[in-house]
């Protein structure tokens, strides 16, 4: 099997080929690397139980991962999660698009034994206008950052080269705890573009917001 193909997302001629290969060969259950609005990705189709296998081979996953999971609709979140809770709408509404990662059950009924291959999902819609265009055809894909895989590796099927966000700036990734006897809680697993002091404007005094120690 040849090298992936590398396609350019930074001329309008070029863009329109290297979305619309990209998105059939993400429908065939292959693996391709794009730039999202926080670092360089390797995606599949989250519904597709061959291309989450490819990923997973990948990037060495041998035990369930909290897949992060990107799409381009605000209501599609409806769609991914268990539960929708008006916390967790609150803070979407106020920092989506973004560097914003929800971790939370995901819905039980998906399509695509998405849920036996990972019951706890990261959930976010990217700041990148490209990326959400390409998004918009596929439906969700799941990502994980370039490190640690073999870029020249035969399980890559196509490259697409365009535009970080300066910075490869990271997520943010929370959980809400909003069950407990001292009120809803945002908790920080991992620290990132979006801070404290952020999350903390966008939901007032609805609830407290702490870093996982």
């Amino acid at each position: 099997m040849s090298p992936a193909e590398v396609l350019s997302l930074d001329t309008p001629g070029g863009k329109s080929e290297a979305l619309l290969r990209a998105s059939r060969e993400l429908g065939r259950g292959q693996v391709v690397v794009l730039p999202t609005d926080t670092a360089v990705a390797v995606a599949a189709d989250a519904f597709s139980a061959v291309g989450r296998s490819r990923l997973a081979a990948l990037k060495g996953w041998d035990q369930p991962v909290a897949l992060q999971i990107l799409f381009s609709r605000p209501e599609a979140l409806h769609a991914l999660a268990a539960e929708v809770t008006p916390l967790m709408t609150t803070l979407t509404e106020a920092l989506w698009p973004g560097p914003l990662s929800i971790m939370t059950p995901v819905n039980p009924s998906l399509a695509g034994g998405l849920a036996d291959f990972a019951p706890v999902v990261s959930l976010r819609i990217p700041d990148h206008d490209v990326l959400r265009e390409l998004l918009a055809d596929t439906g969700p894909l799941a990502v994980s950052g370039v490190q640690g895989v073999e870029m020249s590796s035969e399980a890559i099927s196509l490259t697409l080269q365009g535009r970080v966000a300066p910075g490869s700036r990271r997520s943010t990734v929370i959980e809400l705890d909003e069950e407990r006897e001292d009120g809803p809680l945002i908790r920080i697993l991992r620290r990132g573009a979006v801070t404290k002091k952020t999350l903390q404007d966008a939901v007032g005094r609805a609830a407290r917001v702490e870093i996982a120690g």
